[in-house]
């Protein structure tokens, strides 16, 4: 099957079959190493029982460039017991980029929201929209 895919190329997309959007994030090679420019950060907070990702926006904007794609997600913490282990409930689940804003430090975690696109690249399905 896989030596007709490279003689005959890939075959026709079946009628009502979803094909993948290059520019998705779920299609990493498109959009990592590209420049952008980041707006804000988040931030893990730890209230008493929830993890939550808070954004914080930047005193200026800095540009960067695109190291990666992360699924996270905001919850809550049942602590347990002594005998019981603690329990990590999510309650939301959302896509954020890691970005190299400075060459020695490690990547900063941005939101879909706080993030600009170089070289007129703004359109909504590159960024998870």
């Amino acid at each position: 099957m896989i030596e007709q895919m490279l003689f005959d190329g890939f075959p026709d997309p079946v009628p009502g079959q979803q094909i993948p959007d290059l520019l998705s994030p779920r299609c990493k090679t498109r959009v990592l190493g590209e420049p952008v420019v980041v707006t804000g950060v988040l931030e893990r907070k730890s209230l008493v029982f929830k993890r939550v990702w808070k954004p914080k926006s930047l005193s200026a904007p800095q540009p960067g460039i695109l190291v990666g794609i992360r699924n996270r997600s905001n919850g809550d913490v049942d602590p347990g017991s002594w005998e019981e282990p603690t329990i990590y409930t999510s309650k939301e689940r959302f896509t954020t980029y890691l970005v190299a804003t400075h060459l020695r430090r490690k990547p900063v975690v941005v939101g879909v929201d706080q993030i600009i696109w170089k070289e007129g690249n703004n359109d909504s399905t590159t960024i998870g929209a």
